[in-house]
C-alpha cells in the first residue's frame, strides 16, 4: 500500500494540513525547519496505521487542549483501490476504514492488513528516528526473530520460540531439578512418602480402628458445629445485606441526634433565643429602672423623715411665736407713744427748766420738786396782788398779752396740748396774784420752801404765782409723762423678756424670722410625718420592684447562663450558634427518620433486633472491619469444614482400608501405583525436554539457514553506501535477552559494530540492516519507510550511495524528513518529491524521472 496523502485536523503542532497526490512518488522528502512538525507527522502515520497510544486523551503527548484530535490517511493498495483511514481521539479512540464500497469500524485496532506486523516491528524497522539508528532494541529483535521463525511471518502461526518455551514450561510443571514450585513429580513424591508412612501406620490397624471411630464421632460433632456456625454466619450476612440500609438510616438518625445532644442535650430554650434574650434584657432593664426609681423615692421619704430637733422645737414654738408676734404687733402703738411721751417729757422738762430759770434763776433741781409742793398758790396770789396793786392794770394787760402770746405759741409751737393750758393757768395766776398780793413777806411765806430768785421776790408781780403754778403744772406734766413712760418702758421690757424667753432658745432675733423658719420647720415636720405615713407603702413598693427586677434579671441571667452552658467558655454567640446547629441536626434527624420509616415501616423492630444482637455480641449490621472478619470467619468455616470433611474422608478411607483386609498390603499396592505414576511423569517430562531441545536445534538451524540471506542483502546495502569500504555484516552469538551482537568485515578483519566506529558509520550499518529486514519482514510492501533526520551525520558521498538504494526499494515508498533545504533540493534534482512542512510540495517523482509533478500542501501551525 502506498500513501497518497493525508488530512490532519489537529495533531500536535500540525493543524488543518492536507497533502494529496503522493502515490506515484517513491521517495518523498519532508523539508521543514526544526519544530515544524516532521517528527509529529511520523507519529501521525504510526497512529493512522496502528491506533492511538496511549489511548487516553489526557495522557497523549500530541493531544490539544480542546477541539478535534486526529485526521485521515489516504492509501492506494496493490489493486489500485483507494482507502482512507480516519482516526480521532475524544473520550475514547475512534477509527474507520473507508473503501469504495465497504466501511469498517476499527475503534483503536490496527489496520486489518497489518496483523502480521506489530507496532513494535514497525517502530523498530520502518519508522526510524536519529536515535534509533545506532541499535536495535532486544524487544524488537525478539519480535523480529519470532516473526522470521514463524513461517514467513504468517499471523496464524505461533513462533518456534513460543512453542519451545511452552514445552519447557510443561516439562517444569512435571519435574524440576530444583526445589522451586510444586511440579507433579514433587506431589507424587510427597504422596509416595505419605503412603509409605501410612504403610507403617497400617500395621497398627487393629489398634487404630477404635481410635478412628472415636475420631470420626468427634469429627461428625465438629462438622455439625462448623455447619451451624457457617449457617449462622450466612444468616448474619443475609440480615446485614437486607437490613443494613434501615439500620444505617437509624444510626444516621442516632448520630445526628447524638451530635445535637452533644451541642444541646435538653432543648428547653425558646424558639428564637436572640429575640427572647433581647426582650428579657429589656424587661430586666425596665424592672431595674423601676426599682431604682422606687429606691430613689424611698430615699426621698427617708430624707424627709429625718427632721432635726431644732426644726421640731421651731414647730413646737409656733403658738408662742404667734402670741409673741401678736404682742409685738400690739406693742407697735405703745412704742410710738413712748417715743412721743419721751419727746413730750423732754419738751415739758425744757419748759419746766425755762420756767424754773425765770422763777428760780436756775434749772430745776431735785429738791425743787418737793419745794413746789410747799407753795400755797392761793396765798401767793393774794400776797402778790397785795404787793402789786398799783400796777394791777399793767400786769393784767401784760398778762392778757402773755396769755394771747402763749395761746398762739401753743397753737403753732412744739409745746403740745399741755403747754397752752399751763401758760393760761400761769397768766391767770399772775393776774390773781397781782390783784390780791399783800406784799413781799406774804409772798415769801406763800412760796414756802421754793427758792424763788431774789429779783422776782424784790418786785413780785402777778406773773409769779402764774409762773409758780405753771412750773408746778409743768412738773406735774413731767411726772405724768414720766409715769406713762415708765409704764411703757415696763411694757417694753416685758415684751423684750418674752422675746428673749421665746427667741433666744430658738436662735432667732425676731419673731418674724422665727415664724418663717417655724413655718418651714412645721412643713418639714408635716412632710416627715407624711413621709413616715408613706414609708411602709414605699417600702412595700420597693420590695415589689426589687422582686420584679430580681425576677426579670433571673430570667435574663437564666437564659444567658443556659446559652453559656451550651458552649462553655466560647460566649453567648457560640451558644446561640450551637442551639441553631443542634436544632438543624434534630430537624435533619427527624427528616431522615421519616424517610427511613417510609422505606422500612418495621424500623423499630429492626432496631430492637439489632440491639438484642448487639447485647449478645452478634451485631446485626457490620462495619467494614466486621464484614471482613465475617468473611474471614466464613472462609475459616469453609476451610475448617473442608478440612474436617477431608479428615473424615481420610479417616473413613483409613478405616475402610484397615477393615478391608491386610491394610499394609493395600497401602503398599497404592504406593507402588504412585511410584509407577512418578515414573510415568519422569518419562513425560523427558519427552517434553527432548521436544524442546529438538525445536531449539531446528530454530538454530533455521536461523543459520535464513540469517545469512538478509545479512547478505544488508551487506550489499552497506557496501553500496560506503563505496565498498565494508564488505559484509555478520551476526555473532547472543541469547534471547539481548539484542544481536553485530560485526562488520573490512579488508578481511571482523570489527565489532560499536565505538570507536563513528556514529555516522554505526547509523549506516544499522540502516543497511533495517533495509534488508524490512523487505524480509514486509515483503508485501504494506508500510512505507520513514527516516526522520536520518542523514544528519552522513557525508555527501555516502548520501550519494544511499539514494540509489532508496529509489530502488522494490516499489516501497520512503519518507525522508530533513531540515536542510540544500539536501531537499539535491534530492528533488535526483527525482524525489519534496513536501515542504509549512509550504507547498514540488519536485520530481521517483517513478517518472525527468517529469515535473506539483504537490499541494497547506501550512502546519505550531
Amino acid at each position: 500500500m502506498r500513501v497518497d496523502g493525508w488530512r490532519i485536523d489537529r495533531f500536535g503542532t500540525l493543524v488543518d494540513w492536507q497533502v494529496a497526490g503522493l502515490a506515484d512518488a517513491g521517495l518523498i522528502v519532508l523539508q521543514g525547519a526544526n519544530e515544524s512538525g516532521k517528527s509529529t507527522l511520523r507519529s501521525f502515520l504510526t497512529t493512522a496505521y496502528f491506533g492511538f497510544a496511549p489511548a487516553r486523551r489526557d495522557q497523549h503527548p500530541y493531544a490539544p487542549a480542546d477541539g478535534p484530535f486526529g485526521g485521515a490517511l489516504q492509501l492506494i493498495d496493490a489493486d489500485g483501490e483507494r482507502l482512507s483511514i480516519e482516526r480521532e481521539l475524544r473520550s475514547t479512540p475512534r477509527g474507520r476504514l473507508h473503501r469504495p464500497t465497504v466501511h469498517t469500524d476499527l475503534a483503536n485496532r490496527p489496520l486489518p492488513d497489518l496483523e502480521s506486523i506489530s507496532r513494535a516491528i514497525y517502530d523498530g524497522l520502518h519508522s526510524i528516528s536519529l536515535d534509533d539508528l545506532t541499535a536495535i532494541s532486544p524487544a524488537a529483535w525478539r519480535a523480529l526473530e519470532d516473526r522470521l521463525l514463524s513461517g514467513s511471518a504468517l499471523a496464524f502461526l505461533r513462533s518456534a520460540a513460543d512453542v519451545r518455551r511452552a514445552l519447557e514450561g510443561q516439562a517444569q510443571t512435571l519435574w524440576r531439578g530444583d526445589r522451586r514450585g510444586k511440579p507433579e513429580s514433587a506431589r507424587l513424591r510427597d504422596r509416595l512418602k505419605e503412603l509409605r508412612e501410612s504403610e507403617r501406620e497400617a500395621r497398627e490397624g487393629g489398634r487404630r480402628i477404635g481410635e478412628i471411630d472415636r475420631l470420626l464421632a468427634a469429627a461428625a460433632t465438629e462438622v455439625d458445629g462448623v455447619r451451624r456456625e457457617a449457617t449462622a454466619l450466612h444468616d448474619r450476612r443475609r440480615r446485614h445485606a437486607k437490613l443494613a440500609p434501615a439500620l444505617a438510616a437509624w444510626r444516621e438518625v442516632t448520630r445526628l441526634r447524638t451530635q445535637a445532644d452533644a451541642l444541646l442535650e435538653h432543648d428547653d430554650l425558646p424558639v428564637d433565643p436572640v429575640e427572647v434574650l433581647d426582650r428579657r434584657r429589656a424587661d430586666a432593664d425596665t424592672a431595674e429602672t423601676a426599682r431604682l426609681a422606687a429606691v430613689g423615692e424611698l430615699e426621698s421619704f427617708r430624707r424627709r423623715l429625718t427632721v432635726d430637733a431644732d426644726a421640731r422645737r421651731l414647730a413646737d414654738a409656733i403658738p408662742a411665736l404667734r402670741e409673741l408676734s401678736a404682742a409685738e404687733s400690739a406693742a407697735v402703738g405703745p412704742s410710738a407713744v413712748l417715743v412721743g411721751a419721751r419727746r413730750d417729757a423732754a419738751a415739758h422738762r425744757r419748759d419746766a427748766d425755762r420756767l424754773a430759770v425765770g422763777l428760780l434763776g436756775r434749772p430745776l433741781a431735785g429738791d425743787d420738786l418737793a419745794a413746789l409742793a410747799t407753795v400755797r398758790i392761793g396765798e401767793l396770789r393774794a400776797a402778790v396782788a397785795a404787793a402789786a396793786r398799783p400796777v394791777r392794770r399793767r400786769i393784767a394787760a401784760a398778762a392778757s398779752v402773755a396769755a394771747v402770746a402763749l395761746a398762739v405759741l401753743a397753737a403753732t409751737g412744739p409745746v403740745g396740748r399741755v403747754g397752752p393750758l399751763v401758760a393760761t393757768l400761769v397768766l391767770l395766776s399772775l393776774a390773781v396774784i397781782a390783784r390780791r398780793s399783800p406784799g413781799p413777806a406774804h409772798v415769801r411765806r406763800a412760796l414756802g420752801d421754793l427758792p424763788v430768785a431774789a429779783a422776782r421776790l424784790a418786785r413780785p408781780d402777778g406773773a409769779l404765782p402764774a409762773d409758780v403754778d405753771a412750773l408746778r403744772e409743768a412738773v406735774r406734766a413731767v411726772r405724768t409723762i414720766d409715769a406713762e413712760i415708765a409704764t411703757l418702758v415696763d411694757e417694753e421690757r416685758g415684751l423684750a423678756a418674752r422675746q428673749a424667753a421665746v427667741l433666744t432658745p430658738l436662735g432667732y432675733a425676731t419673731s418674724a424670722e422665727a415664724l418663717t423658719a417655724a413655718d418651714d420647720a412645721r412643713s418639714r415636720v408635716e412632710d416627715g410625718a407624711a413621709a413616715a405615713a408613706a414609708l411602709p407603702a414605699a417600702t412595700a413598693e420597693i420590695e415589689l420592684r426589687t422582686a420584679d427586677a430580681a425576677a426579670a434579671a433571673a430570667r435574663r441571667d437564666a437564659l444567658i447562663a443556659r446559652l453559656a452552658v451550651v458552649a462553655v467558655g466560647e460566649g453567648i454567640e457560640a451558644g446561640i450558634a450551637a442551639v441553631r446547629r443542634a436544632r438543624a441536626l434534630r430537624t435533619a434527624a427527624d427528616e431522615r427518620e421519616r424517610s427511613a420509616l417510609a422505606q422500612h415501616p418495621d424500623l423499630d423492630e429492626i432496631v430492637k433486633e439489632a440491639a438484642d444482637l448487639d447485647r449478645r455480641g452478634t451485631p446485626l449490621v457490620l462495619d467494614a472491619a466486621a464484614l471482613a472478619e465475617l468473611e474471614a470467619s466464613e472462609a475459616r468455616c469453609a476451610a475448617a469444614l473442608e478440612t474436617l470433611q477431608r479428615q473424615v474422608g481420610d479417616l473413613e478411607g483409613e478405616r475402610r482400608a484397615l477393615g478391608a483386609g491386610p491394610a499394609a498390603a493395600d497401602v503398599a499396592g497404592e504406593a507402588a501405583a504412585v511410584a509407577e505414576q512418578l515414573a510415568a511423569v519422569a518419562i513425560r517430562r523427558d519427552r517434553y525436554v527432548l521436544a524442546a531441545a529438538i525445536l531449539r536445534q531446528a530454530e538454530e538451524t533455521f536461523r543459520d539457514r535464513h540469517g545469512p540471506a538478509f545479512l547478505a542483502v544488508a551487506s550489499r546495502h552497506l557496501a553500496a553506501i560506503t563505496s565498498g569500504r565494508y564488505e559484509r555484516i555478520v551476526l555473532a552469538e547472543h541469547d534471547d535477552a539481548t539484542a544481536p551482537r553485530l560485526e562488520v568485515v573490512r579488508e578481511g578483519e571482523a570489527i565489532a559494530v560499536a565505538p570507536p566506529l563513528s556514529r555516522g558509520t554505526l547509523e549506516q550499518i544499522h540502516l543497511a540492516l533495517r533495509l534488508a529486514l524490512v523487505d524480509e519482514i514486509d515483503p508485501g510492501q504494506l508500510l512505507p519507510l520513514y527516516l526522520d533526520e536520518a542523514l544528519v551525520n552522513w557525508d555527501e558521498e555516502r548520501v550519494e550511495g544511499l539514494l540509489p538504494l532508496l529509489q530502488a526499494l522494490a516499489g516501497r515508498q520512503a519518507f525522508l524528513a530533513t531540515c536542510h533545504r540544500e539536501l531537499a533540493r539535491r534530492l528533488a534534482a535526483a527525482g524525489a518529491c519534496v513536501v515542504t512542512v509549512g509550504g507547498s510540495a514540488t519536485g520530481r517523482s521517483g517513478s517518472r524521472a525527468g517529469s515535473s509533478s506539483e504537490r499541494t500542501g497547506s501550512t502546519a501551525r505550531s
